[in-house]
C-alpha cells in the first residue's frame, strides 16, 4: 500500500503522527521528493509491534526536511488480514525557496 502527498508548495516536514488501523505495519517507509519522480528515504522501520499512534520524527537532530512530495510505502502488517492508516497529521513549516 503506498500513500503519497503532494503538497501546494515547497515544505520542510519535521514530524508525522500516524494513527494506524489494524495494529499499523510492521515495516514501512517514508520518502521525500521535491520532483515526485526521484524519491529519497528518509525513515525505514522494521519489525514494529503493533500500535494505534506513532510519532515519526522525519529531519535530523531537530532539523526538517524540505519536499514537495512525500510517500508512505506500507511494507508488512501486524494484522493478519488488514492494514490501513485512519489518520496522517503532517506538521509541516512553509519553504521559502522558490523553484
Amino acid at each position: 500500500m503506498i500513500i503519497t502527498c503532494n503538497f501546494s508548495g515547497h515544505f520542510h516536514v519535521e514530524k508525522l503522527t500516524c494513527v494506524w488501523k489494524y495494529d499499523g505495519p510492521s515495516s514501512y517507509e517514508v520518502l521525500i521528493s521535491t520532483t515526485g519522480s526521484e524519491w529519497m528515504p528518509v525513515i525505514t522501520r522494521d519489525n514494529m509491534p503493533p500500535r494505534v499512534t506513532e510519532e515519526v520524527e522525519v529531519g535530523q537532530a531537530g532539523r526538517a526536511i524540505p519536499c514537495r512530495y512525500l510517500r508512505i510505502t506500507l511494507l508488512k502488517k501486524n494484522h493478519a488480514k488488514y492494514l490501513g492508516l485512519q489518520e496522517l497529521r503532517i506538521q509541516v513549516l512553509k519553504y521559502s525557496k522558490s523553484y
